[in-house]
């Protein structure tokens, strides 16, 4: 404990080891400047919180007092960044290092598994007990690693000789699918029957790869080849094909088994697990959302359609971010607000600007919206701040980035003089400033 307040902002560092021991109050100020309304000639005035701007209810919500919480789940770990090292290891939410840092990189755990990367930037996948469990494939070190999918398989890159370099492992190392069940590459350039170009997660027993045909190598060096993808089964059975020319997106399915995909000319579309066409490649972008909506954008416009092509809200915003937590972050050219799913503003468009926040950690296909655990992170003026679904203000900070790092299951990982700490989302203190980097707690 008295390690770990040395290390904490200067703005409690006089406090006692006691104060945090009993779990008191702990002030943080985060603002340099006074947070009293004073008019022009510098006089007092009593002014109500609600009748302050915007810009000084974040002022006011940058000195705050923030109580200790106490309850965690002693199950969740993040990856964290070791100040003294600066080297990544994990960490519960008492602060303890359940996996020492001796990594050069580490991302949060997807169930039982975490990838971190060694001092060769290569890739390493770990348990919960920092065993590894997969370093090499086939001798060839690993520079990705996808998720494990309920079926056991994860998508891997390697680096080998050849140019298509995803292919798809069980935790062993062994491969998991046979990919040469696939149409193989032809041409003296690119001949494999191992690897793809394109490598989704598995979703629901299905998976979308990509993998270039017809390759051939002219006498000018040019190459010339078609790519074509192609949905594939566990046991890497070719179940279809989707048109020619048609370039997917490697998230892959999403939870309505979906996939994006997007034509030489630059349009994108839809095609359902069977490769048909259900949304015709006639938009500028498309995005999953969660639930049933996409976030699409026609000419400089954006708005939202459904599974089926429907226009559900109209295109009149000049800026959006996917739905996430029934919430959608839009720009209407002056300011950022958040619309509903029937498309009614419920929090004002007055907003600087607003972070999107990772839910797509699990690899679902679903792009990262503006809402996690309840929260969202905007900036307003020299203050960014944490909302609530409602617009309330939970607390603020005086900088010029967004301090938010991570948010998942109730934590917020929190830029504050230059260190990492953590808070829940109703504005409790978990583990003070005192970290390079937390990220997400799983």
């Amino acid at each position: 404990m008295i390690k770990t307040i040395r290390r904490t902002i200067l703005a409690v560092i006089t406090f006692m080891l006691a104060f945090f021991m009993c779990g008191c109050t702990v002030k943080l100020s985060t603002s340099t400047t006074n947070t009293q309304v004073l008019p022009e000639d510098d006089t007092p005035v009593a002014v109500s919180y609600e009748e302050l701007s915007l810009e000084k209810k974040m002022e006011y919500k940058s000195v705050i007092e923030l109580e200790h919480s106490t309850a965690y789940d002693a199950e969740l770990l993040a990856p964290a960044l070791d100040e003294k090292t600066e080297l990544w290891g994990y960490i519960n939410l008492q602060g303890e290092w359940i996996i020492s840092p001796s990594y050069e990189g580490a991302n949060p755990f997807q169930g039982d598994y975490a990838t971190v990367v060694d001092k060769y930037g290569d890739y390493t996948l770990i348990n919960r007990e920092g065993e590894v469990v997969l370093e090499d494939y086939e001798l060839a070190p690993v520079s990705h690693i996808g998720k494990v999918s309920e079926e056991g398989i994860m998508e891997i890159s390697a680096k080998v000789s050849y140019d298509q370099t995803h292919t798809y492992v069980n935790t062993e190392g062994a491969d998991a699918v046979n990919s040469a069940n696939v149409p193989i590459t032809e041409g003296s350039a690119y001949e494999t029957t191992k690897y793809f170009e394109i490598a989704s997660p598995f979703k629901n027993g299905k998976a979308v790869v990509m993998r270039t045909t017809n390759a051939t190598l002219a006498e000018n060096g040019i190459d010339t080849y078609k790519e074509t993808a192609y949905i594939i089964d566990a046991e890497g059975n070719s179940l279809a094909t989707l048109p020619e020319g048609a370039d997917v997106d490697a998230a892959g399915f999403d939870n309505n088994m979906l996939l994006i995909f997007k034509t030489a000319d630059g349009k994108y579309g839809l095609a359902d697990e069977e490769g048909n066409i259900v949304i015709s490649a006639i938009y500028d972008m498309i995005s999953h959302c969660e639930g049933s909506l996409y976030l699409a954008k026609r000419g400089s416009l954006y708005g939202f359609i459904n599974k089926e092509g429907k226009t559900v809200i109209d295109f009149i915003y000049k800026d959006a971010l996917p739905f996430s937590e029934g919430l959608a972050a839009v720009y209407d050219g002056e300011g950022w607000g958040f619309i509903n799913q029937k498309g009614e503003i419920v929090i004002e468009c007055q907003f600087d600007a607003v972070a999107p926040m990772n839910i797509a950690s699990d690899s679902d296909g679903t792009a990262s919206g503006a809402f996690s655990s309840g929260i969202a992170v905007v900036q307003k003026g020299r203050f960014w701040g944490i909302i609530n679904n409602s617009g309330d203000i939970i607390l603020a900070a005086e900088v010029s980035e967004c301090p938010v790092i991570a948010i998942h299951n109730g934590y917020i990982s929190f830029i504050y003089k230059d260190a990492c700490g953590v808070f829940t989302t109703d504005g409790k203190y978990v583990l003070l400033p005192s970290y390079g980097s937390v990220g997400e707690f799983r």
